[in-house]
């Protein structure tokens, strides 16, 4: 029973196992009592002791940007994901003519620029074409707003060949296509890639979108 007791932390060794500031401001506190005051001092150092005792709680953090683009995603380092373009967008409208075929390109573009859709419409040709074609540039659409690049559709579809082709007029950069997709592909890489290659020189003031 005596080693029990001697074991036994006494009222004083208790209060040294809590927070540090706790045990100052009781001490201080105790020695203001006995001389009859409370002063300021003590006062703060019992304040400063509530709060380490009772920290306020921690702020969430800031929910984190949403990349305006799938440019942006992957500047980021998030993975492929939809992100859709805003309700008010800019883009172009380019009316041209390949092989005698009237050809309507319309884009639509993200906030920061780059591209995000593609329209395609054509007079003259069959239904079943046009519908095919419209559907291809739905896909192409897809594609970009799940992050693929459009550097990947210009390398992988410029320089496709078939019927309608030939001399192109109402795009001053591209004078002969070798394809409706073809012209396209070259539009869209000079127009968001800079891809100067894509075209022949024009004189001043004849630039077509993007340039």
């Amino acid at each position: 029973m005596a080693d029990e007791t001697e074991r036994r932390p006494g009222p004083i060794a208790a209060h040294r196992t809590g927070p540090p500031p706790l045990l100052e401001a009781l001490r201080v506190a105790l020695a203001a009592e006995t001389r009859g005051t409370l002063d300021a001092a003590a006062a703060s150092c019992l304040r400063l002791a509530l709060d380490a005792a009772h920290p306020p709680p921690p702020q969430a953090a800031p929910p984190p940007r949403r990349p305006r683009s799938p440019t942006e995603a992957r500047a980021m380092g998030l993975g492929p994901t939809r992100i859709r373009l805003p309700k008010q967008r800019r883009g172009f409208n380019q009316e041209a003519t390949v092989g005698n075929h009237k050809l309507f390109v319309r884009t639509g573009e993200y906030e920061d620029g780059t591209l995000g859709e593609v329209f395609v419409d054509m007079h003259r040709v069959g239904t079943a074409f046009r519908s095919v074609l419209g559907l291809f540039a739905i896909a192409v659409s897809f594609g970009l707003q799940h992050g693929v690049p459009l550097e990947k559709f210009v390398d992988r579809f410029v320089g496709t060949r078939f019927e309608p082709d030939g001399i192109v007029t109402g795009y001053p950069q591209i004078r002969t296509a070798l394809s409706i997709v073809d012209y396209i592909f070259r539009v869209l890489g000079i127009a968001y890639l800079h891809r100067k290659d894509l075209g022949e020189p024009v004189e001043e003031g004849l630039d077509g979108p993007g340039e």
